[in-house]
This record gives structure tokens, sequence and C-alpha cells, in this order.
């Protein structure tokens, strides 16, 4: 006991030691490159969270950078370093999907990695659980998809000898489980399911046949992941004795193990893992470097890539470069693969059919239950003007180039004595941020300052807030050197979440791909195009999602979870149903198309009502009366008649995630959902060229509605570059 309170001690003292992260304002660097090289740092001094916030803010902040494809890779390399191999799974595949002449994909270390996570994310045999051998072995049979894909593609890697000899273990582990399944009922009088799976077990492992629906008898008590109560005792007699050799199937060779991919605890001799070669780090700048700390690691122990023990430092933890490579340079591929290049769309064979990852059961059935064509998607919605050339370039260089102004829902009223209404202005400081200061100098508690909404941190910001009309007096005390207050104007009521119409951007892209004058003109027949196609898609942005929330919102839809972070994940996952069946719907041409049952928005009073005659109401669509509006799912979500072809559509955008609308419903006031516009019309935008001291652009002026996203209009004027 006293052991067990001197290493919990440690674990808190050492966990209170480490900072939180990297202070937006004064950490993170002005370039790409200067962040990407912190992120380098930080990854080896194996302080990964840190790394993987660097370039995350490397990704979303430089979307077009050179640096930016390399970011992405270091955090799939730092998310495998933490022991987090479902989602360092997920992001090797989706890198080498997007990214196929990145030379780390042309050399097959990419797609050798997605396997090596899956491996990983296996189970194993630990203290007081069943070996490995009876629980689920769905992660296995995801290495082999994956190595599959792997030996396809790539044939003359040099992962190829790696790769094969995870093969091995890999099925080496299955038959074990066959084995074990068959003695299991041999045991309960069942010969002949013994001899199904003892016949088609190694056959299917091996790839030879797929299994056969006889094998097993309906009806059979198959054990699951060692929790039987009726084979309980059975399980916990065998988890201490090693399975038998799996028979030999007839005319193929039983994989031999290879040592060099046993974990700890196995009794096979170990030999010594190849080698590669050690990353250089670059040099950093020292300005707002950050030092020191300890990446959180996986519970219970991280294991590397090849089965050798690995500490609580990591010492032995990365990813293995190849050989012949060092730390990933920055590739002569900066730009994302269009929808249709072949390496975008093509799928792993069944890969429909196999669960990816390990995740918690319900992230698998939103797997299951949405294809990865539908995730891809998602992850990169296609452009509206793929045909029409972008400006690439770079936003929020500094934050004067970036500037939001909030459009109020409406003026103060002038009642007194109960609140003022001011504008807030600040430069590089969150909302949050802003209003706890705001409220701290005013000796007012902050639960009585009212905002409409957030806005940007790196950004110069102008938003409305409230504040109690006895505050008014003290406006003058408050210093700030990045947050000053305008003049008070009398209001009747506290300003609440969601009171505005919209925001005003002013956003300056620096360094575009080409001339000033030309990007102009791109950015002028891109925003021509968008008229004419009706609009500007609502989607939500990628900062909706953030690094890997959009497959956890899936799945805390999926089991109705409302613990810890579950609130936002929902929201998350609301959204990317959202973004589905936007797409979806441009994909069956049915954006600018009125559907029976469809949810219509009235243009003037912003009043709901069901389709019922579409060929009227499409008329009035195309004379800007109406807009039609798509499901954020939730309890009290206004839906189409489940008979409607709008109804129909909608449920099955449900139905491909494996989510049941009864179960969002049960949800109550934590998911309630709503209406959202499928597009953002009428589009203006002002447009003017900037030559100044800090670099050419062109200069972007346009108002959207609350609740919508500037940067899906910036990708749509950037890209393709």
């Amino acid at each position: 006991m006293r052991r067990l309170c001197s290493a919990a001690l440690a674990v808190g003292l050492s966990l209170a030691a480490c900072k939180t992260g990297p202070n937006l304002s004064t950490d993170y660097g002005q370039t790409a490159r200067e962040n990407y090289e912190l992120a380098i740092g930080e990854f080896t001094d194996k302080d990964y969270e840190e790394a993987i916030q660097y370039a995350d803010f490397v990704r979303i902040r430089f979307p077009f950078s050179r640096y930016a494809v390399e970011a992405e890779l270091l955090i799939a390399r730092a998310e495998f370093a933490q022991g987090n191999y479902t989602t360092s799974q997920d992001q090797f595949k989706q890198f080498y999907k997007l990214h196929p002449t990145h030379k780390h994909v042309l050399n097959g270390w990419c797609a050798y990695m997605a396997a090596v996570s899956a491996y990983m994310n296996a189970p194993e045999g630990f203290f007081l659980m069943p070996p490995h051998y009876q629980r689920d072995q769905d992660q296995l049979q995801d290495a082999l998809v994956e190595l599959a894909y792997f030996f396809d593609h790539y044939p003359n890697s040099p992962m190829h000898p790696l790769a094969i000899k995870l093969q091995d273990e890999v099925r080496r582990r299955l038959l074990e489980h066959e084995l074990y399944v068959a003695k299991f009922y041999l045991d309960r009088d069942r010969p002949e399911a013994a001899i199904g799976r003892l016949e088609d077990g190694p056959q299917v492992v091996l790839g030879h046949r797929p299994r056969r629906r006889g094998a097993v008898p309906a009806g059979a008590d198959v054990p699951e992941d060692g929790r039987d109560r009726a084979v309980a005792d059975d399980l916990r007699r065998a988890a201490g004795a090693a399975p038998e050799a799996p028979p030999r199937p007839p005319g193929s060779p039983l994989p031999q193990v290879h040592p060099g991919h046993l974990r700890p605890g196995r009794r096979q001799p170990q030999a010594p893992r190849p080698q590669p070669a050690a990353p250089d780090r670059p040099a950093a700048p020292q300005a707002g470097r950050r030092h020191g700390g300890q990446g959180r690691q996986a519970e219970g122990g991280p294991r590397g890539p090849h089965g050798i023990a690995v500490s609580r430092d990591r010492q032995d933890a990365e990813a293995p470069v190849p050989a012949d490579s060092h730390e990933p340079a920055v590739s002569e591929d900066s730009s994302s693969v269009s929808e249709d290049s072949p390496a975008a769309t093509e799928d792993t064979p069944d890969r429909t059919d196999r669960r990816h990852g390990a995740g918690s059961n319900g992230e698998a059935r939103a797997r299951r239950g949405l294809p990865p064509a539908d995730l891809e998607r998602l992850r990169e919605p296609p452009l509206q003007t793929a045909d029409l050339p972008g400006v690439g370039g770079a936003i929020r260089s500094r934050p004067e180039d970036f500037r939001v102004r909030e459009v109020p829902a409406y003026d103060p009223d002038g009642r007194a004595n109960a609140h003022v209404l001011l504008v807030l202005t600040k430069r590089g400081v969150g909302s949050e941020e802003a209003v706890a200061e705001v409220a701290r100098q005013l000796a007012i508690p902050r639960a009585e300052v009212g905002l409409a909404g957030l806005k940007d941190k790196d950004a110069v910001t102008e938003q409305w807030i409230s504040l109690p009309a006895a505050a008014a007096a003290r406006l003058g005390q408050f210093v700030h050197s990045d947050i000053s207050l305008g003049t008070a104007h009398p209001h009747g009521n506290k300003l609440r979440r969601g009171h505005l119409r919209g925001n005003r951007f002013t956003i300056v892209v620096r360094d575009p791909v080409v001339a000033v004058d030309e990007a102009l003109a791109r950015c002028r027949a891109k925003v021509e195009r968008l008229r004419a196609l009706g609009g500007l898609d609502n989607l939500y942005g990628e900062q909706r999602f953030g690094s890997d929330n959009l497959t956890r919102g899936l799945a805390a839809l999926a089991r109705a979870r409302r613990r810890g972070r579950a609130d936002f994940l929902l929201s998350a996952g609301q959204s990317a149903l959202f973004n589905l069946y936007l797409l979806e719907r441009r994909a069956r041409g049915l954006m600018r198309e009125v559907l029976r049952g469809d949810i219509l928005k009235k243009t003037a009073t912003g009043g709901l009502f069901e389709c019922t005659d579409p060929a009227t109401d499409k008329a009035r669509l195309d004379a800007g009366e109406l807009g039609i509006t798509g499901p954020m799912f939730g309890s009290k979500m206004r839906a189409p008649g489940p008979d409607t072809p709008s109804g129909a559509l909608e449920a099955e955008i449900l139905a491909r995630a494996e989510i049941d609308l009864t179960t969002l419903q049960g949800l109550g006031h934590t998911l309630e959902g709503t209406r959202r516009p499928l597009q953002i019309a009428p589009l203006a935008v002002d447009m003017e060229a900037v030559h100044d001291d800090f670099g050419p652009g062109v200069s972007l002026s346009f108002e959207l509605p609350s609740g919508s996203y500037a940067t899906a209009l910036l990708r749509e004027l950037q890209r393709p570059a």
C-alpha cells in the first residue's frame, strides 16, 4: 500500500510539473517554418503533446505552406509515439491518400506504419486479463488489411522485409486464436464445429479463402472478449497455459515467427531490432522556444512496434523511419490530391467490412457504419470551384490581416438602469480571456458580462458585450494594451449567446502564388462561379473538428455519450452529419432542387415550413425567397415526413453512421438540434490589391451569417493553388 501511495504521489507531482501547452500569444512563431521547427524540437524532446499543438498550428494557420504537409506527418508520428495507435493508423492512411507523391508515401513507409499501428492496437495479455488469443481479433484483421494494401501498392519498398515479418507475426497470433476457438468447441462436445474451425481457420488467416458460412453451426456459443459467464472458469484455466501449435494447412507453410516482432513477456528468444537512422533535429529559433516536459504516455506502458520493451521515457518508441531516410524533410509535394485522383479515392480491399482501429465500442460502430469514402469526403470536402485555379498564399500572417467586426442583431434600446451595450475591441486575445479581464478590472462577476459569440484569438476583432449599468461608471478605469472598450449605450436586457446577425470580415491573403493582379482575377472568377451555383456551401470548417474530433464525435453520437467532453464531441458529430448531408445532396445534384419534405426557410422572416409542392417552391428558391435547410440532428429538430424523399435522405445519412434517431432524441437538452441553411446567398465579396511592408496580397471583405465559417470561403479562393 505504501508503494502504491508513493507511486501515485510521484505521478501527480510529475504531471503537475508539466506545462499544459504553448501560449498562443507568446510561444508560437510568426512563420510556418519557425513553428514546424518548434514542433520538431518538442518531438525530439519527447514532448509529444506540444509537438502536436505546434504542428496542428502549422496545418491550420498555413494550410498551403509546404510545411503544412510535413506537419500532418509529424502529428501521425507523435500520436504513434504516445501510444494512440487508433489515431495514428487513421492519420497515416489519410496522409498517403492525400499526398501520394511525398517521399515517405512513395517508399511505402506511411502504409507500413498504418499496418504497424493496427498491430500495436491488438490486445495483449495483462495481469488479471484473459490472454490475447481469447479476445477480440479485429485489430489484427485490420493489420492484415493494411499489409495487403502495402504489398499491393509498394512491392519494391525498403520496408518490405519488415512488413513480411510483421505479417508472419500477425498470422501466427490469429492462428493461436483459431486453435483456442477449436479447443473451446471440443471441450463442449461440439467436434463438428471444432473440425470446421481447424479446416477453415488456417486457410482464412493465410488468405487462401474466406470463412465458410457453415464452418460454425448457427447458435454456437462463440466466446467473445473473454467475458462469457458460461465459460469464465475455462478462460481462467486457459489463461496460464500456452496454446498448442495450430495444424499445418495442406499446401501452405506455417508462418514462422520473427523474433523482432515479439512483445515483452513472451518466451521466445529476442533478436536485435534493425535500428533506423536517427532523425536530424533542425536548429530551432530561440524565440518562443519551450523546453522540458514529457508527453503523456499510454496507460499500462506503451510497446515498441517490434516488441521491444519501452520505458516511460519512450527511448525506443519513435516510429521507425526507413533506414535510408532521416527526419522527414519538406517534400516538393505541398498540395492535397484532387478529388478525382486515384490515390485519393481508392480503398483497401474489404475495408468497408473491417473495423478500423480499436477505439471504444461506439467509435467502432461509427466507423463500421460510415464508409471510408464518406470519412474522406468529410476530412477533405470537394471544392465547388475545383476546376478554377486558386491563389494559394497564407492568412493570419499578423493579427491585423484578419479582422472581424460583429454585426449585432439589434441596436441598443435606450432603456436605462439595467444594462449597457458597448463594443469590445481586442488584438491577439481570446474572447473568454478578454471578458474575464473586463470583469476583473471592473470588479463584477464574470457571469454578469454578456456576449453574443466568441471571436478568433489571432485577429483584431470587434464584438458587442453587455455590462450591468452600475459598472458603466468605472469604464474609465479599464486599461489593457490589447483590449479597449467603446462607448456605453443603455439597454434593457443582458446580451445572450447567438444574439448577432453575423460577422463582417476583412482578411488579407499574403504572398499569393501568382502576381497580385492575377490573384484578383482568380478570386473574382471563383466568386462569380459560386454565385452561379447559388451561393457558398455552408459547410462547417475544419476548426470545428480539430485534429481527430470528427470520428470521435460520430462515435459519441452513436452511443449517446454525455460525460466529460461529450457535449463538445456530440456537437462535432452533429456538424459532421450536416456536412455529409450537404455533400451528398451536392453529389446527387440536389443543391438547387427542392424535394418533397424539404424544410425550407423564408429569406424575409426566417420562418420554416415543409415543402409539399416542389415545383412552386423551386421557383421561389430561384427567386431568392427561400433557402433549403439541412439537418442538425437532435431531440427537437424539425424533421421532414418519414415517407418523403427528403426524409428518406436524412434517414439514409443516419443509417450510414449507424446512429439511431430515437437515441439522439433521448439526449434531450444535451443536443436539441436545429435546421441550418445549405448555402450562403447572396454572396458579396469586395477585393483590392495590397502592397505594404508585409508583402503583397489580396484584401477580401465580406459578411457571413452567424455560425458560418470564413475559412470555407477562403478554402475555395485559395485552392487549388
